[in-house]
């Protein structure tokens, strides 16, 4: 019988591969490896003393912490315990944090990392008071236990047995439509709301994957996404229903060198880390010799005509067959080897791929499955499967899940296991965001003749322009941020009579330029302000988007000398543009724009300070 809650997975899993690693991180330039016999067992004690610490079924408990092996072992066990992990974003400042914890009646909080256990300590308020449990290897503070402490067995053998056979007895009712977790939105627009999720939404999505791929035990995924992001968090329990190895990255800057000394089999990432990977390829290839970039260039252009003709299945004609054999000897099979070698699965979500970002993986050999789905969707809603998929849509359907468009505003409409109970504690919210048993994504977009989705923008987001026109930001966004030296874009122009842009550059590459054409500057709202500088981004955005139709074109540009940021607000925890809180900011910047071309000057406006709301 196939396991019907998260509880049974891992049993399942631990059962049929006791010695296999399940969990691996790389500590002080040290290995550190978890058997599934040792996860089981580090799971089994860890809920135990959790009981032993007063949590019991229903309570709801926050995991604040970076990626790491005790953040799934402290997440298993909780479930276990049938309490309800509530992750928060290791990246959250303590503000965003403290309503979470409110909003979810938090009993309890395991913190890990510095600068959430610091964060932690000063939580105003009745947080101050939370029970604490450190994740980390730092001395536990007052009020705090150290993880470690719990799963050292205590000196009391028969408490702890009483404590085991009490998380025990309840798992005995435990079923697939009881919830196993909360996940909180990171809320683009209004308040964050925390997502019901049950055993069987993510149930649903392993079978899902199980459906269209093979992973198995022999198989190793890279975690560096946040494990607080219902993406990464299905994703790593997918690869333990699996037996297979899950890779703990600490620190996201050795993303690039842990690609290589892992070579994972498998991958799920968000757009940016496949951007800056062709990105990286391609300046190398630019400032190779003449012969070696015409050489990758041919390759490049091999590789992806026989990519294309594989995804419709058909067999490459002879001469294609050797052209890519040879490609693949002088230049793909080296790329592969920069991304950890050949791939079974590689994943993107979260937002939209480029076109030429999918394509250049396509031609090296690495065709990448996008797909779409939210929080609320746990969060599989389509993707693009072997043998079916179709670059620039986000795929079909899965199995188990229907979609329809709404006939008046093109909004997606999601109906199926894998949609969520509803919001913690918010039933108007709740019930604004069903129709009839069909959850309401909020993002618009069409299908296809063959049942393929395209997702066009948030309906929240859509630029209406004073003369009645809908324009979608994000697509104006996207095309913007593919070229080298734009690292943000932000479009505007609701209300307005045309669309403008908040543009942050690629410093390093932009001061790069500036000395190769003997220019001066001394700060970079300087650089900014330099003509050439100014043309150089002007030529670059009419480049980048010469597609779009005459009402879509960005008409003004503002150089911006500082990302937008999470700590400011203007961005989510996973990168999406708070709009309303950048225009706000930015108000006075946005409204110059306009007055400038109402004035009809044509030079370009730069922003050399950040706007206070």
């Amino acid at each position: 019988m196939a396991p019907a809650t998260l509880v049974e997975v891992l049993a399942h899993s631990c059962t049929c591969f006791p010695d296999r690693p399940a969990l691996r991180v790389k500590r002080d330039g040290q290995w550190r490896t978890w058997t599934y016999a040792q996860v089981a067992e580090s799971v089994r004690v860890l809920a135990a003393r959790f009981w032993q610490l007063g949590l019991r079924a229903g309570d709801r408990v926050g995991l604040w912490s970076p990626n790491c092996p005790e953040w799934t072992l402290c997440d298993l066990a909780l479930t276990r315990l049938r309490a309800l992990p509530v992750p928060l974003y290791a990246s959250s400042g303590s503000a965003p944090a403290a309503e979470i914890l409110r909003d979810a009646g938090v009993v309890c909080l395991l913190v890990g990392g510095a600068r959430q256990v610091e964060l932690a300590r000063s939580l105003p308020g009745e947080l101050a008071g939370l029970r604490r449990v450190r994740l980390d290897t730092g001395p536990a503070g007052p009020g705090e236990t150290a993880l470690a402490e719990l799963l050292t067995a205590p000196r009391d053998p028969g408490e702890l047995a009483a404590a085991l056979a009490a998380v025990e007895a309840g798992l005995a009712d435990l079923g697939p439509d009881d919830l196993c977790t909360l996940i909180y939105t990171s809320g683009t627009s209004g308040e964050p709301k925390g997502v019901m999720l049950s055993h069987d939404n993510l149930i649903h999505q392993f079978e899902t994957v199980n459906h269209f791929y093979s992973i198995d035990e022999t198989d190793r995924s890279l975690c560096f996404l946040p494990l607080s992001h219902v993406f990464e968090r299905a994703w790593s329990g997918y690869i333990l229903s699996r037996g297979a190895e899950n890779v703990y990255v600490e620190d996201p800057l050795q993303v690039a060198e842990l690609l290589k000394e892992v070579r994972p089999t498998t991958l799920c990432s968000v757009p940016r880390l496949y951007e800056k990977i062709r990105q990286a390829v391609l300046d190398k290839a630019a400032h190779a010799p003449r012969h070696k970039c015409a050489l990758f260039q041919w390759s490049m252009r091999v590789g992806l005509a026989a990519g294309r003709l594989e995804l419709t299945g058909r067999p490459l004609p002879l001469g294609l067959a050797w052209r890519r054999r040879l490609a693949d000897r002088l230049v793909l099979g080296k790329l592969r080897d920069a991304v950890g070698g050949p791939k079974k699965l590689l994943v993107s979500g979260g937002a939209a791929l480029d076109s030429e970002v999918e394509g250049f993986f396509l031609a090296a050999g690495l065709p990448i499955s996008q797909g779409y789905g939210l929080t609320e969707t746990s969060p599989i809603v389509t993707c693009n499967r072997p043998g079916e998929m179709r670059p620039g849509s986000v795929g079909r359907p899965v199995p188990g899940c229907e979609i329809r468009l709404d006939p008046a505003s093109g909004e997606i409409l999601v109906r199926g296991r894998n949609v969520c109970h509803g919001y913690w504690n918010r039933p108007g919210a709740t019930a604004l965001a069903f129709d009839e048993g069909w959850f309401r994504t909020g993002d618009v977009g069409g299908l296809d003749p063959d049942g393929y989705l395209s997702i066009t923008d948030r309906i929240k987001d859509l630029i209406i322009t004073s003369q009645g026109k809908n324009i979608a930001p994000q697509r104006i966004e996207g095309l913007l941020a593919r070229d080298a030296y734009i690292e943000q874009a932000a479009a505007v122009g609701d209300g307005r009579k045309c669309v403008t842009a908040l543009v942050v550059p690629v410093f390093e590459r932009l001061e790069a330029f500036a000395r190769e054409h003997g220019l001066r500057w001394e700060t970079r709202e300087h650089l900014l302000k330099l003509p050439e500088v100014l043309d150089l981004l002007r030529r670059r955005i009419e480049e980048q988007t010469r597609e779009l139709s005459r009402h879509e074109m960005v008409k003004r540009f503002a150089l911006l000398p500082e990302l937008f940021s999470e700590a400011a607000g203007e961005i989510t925890p996973t990168l999406k543009l708070r709009r309303q809180v950048i225009q706000t900011r930015y108000r006075e910047l946005i409204d110059s724009m306009y007055q400038a071309l109402d004035d009809a000057v044509e030079s370009c406006t730069v922003g050399s300070q950040r706007q206070k709301s």
